[in-house]
């Protein structure tokens, strides 16, 4: 049913520039300016340089499909770690619920079967 050929590809060319250049620009940014809006600043972008960089490194594994997850659960755990990296104190709330999801998802898994019907 779901037989697919996904071939991987290399990220994008930019990608890893990029993330680089952001890193370079919050550390000029936290230099330059002192005051909490400068700040500010420099860990938000920071924070995206990171992101940047960890999708360059996951490209290869985004491009073909994740059988071993329940199906959803991808987009669940993207959103997860996106709303986290927007306000790192919903961690705590946010890895509990994402990882009872998953065990809930896994455990319906189980008892439908292998197929998925019963």
């Amino acid at each position: 049913m779901f037989n697919r050929e996904v071939k991987t590809s290399s990220p994008p060319p930019l990608l890893l520039p990029l993330a680089i250049g952001l890193v370079v620009l919050a550390i000029v940014v936290s230099q330059l300016k002192g005051d909490l809006i400068g700040g500010i600043g420099a860990v938000s972008l920071g924070r995206t340089a990171l992101l940047l960089g960890v999708v360059w490194m996951a490209w290869p594994s985004l491009r073909k499909p994740a059988t071993w997850l329940p199906p959803g659960i991808a987009a669940v755990m993207l959103g997860a770690v996106i709303a986290c990296a927007m306000q790192p104190r919903l961690v705590f709330v946010i890895a509990p619920l994402v990882g009872s999801l998953i065990a809930f998802a896994g455990f319906l898994r189980y008892f439908r079967g292998p197929s998925g019907e019963k």
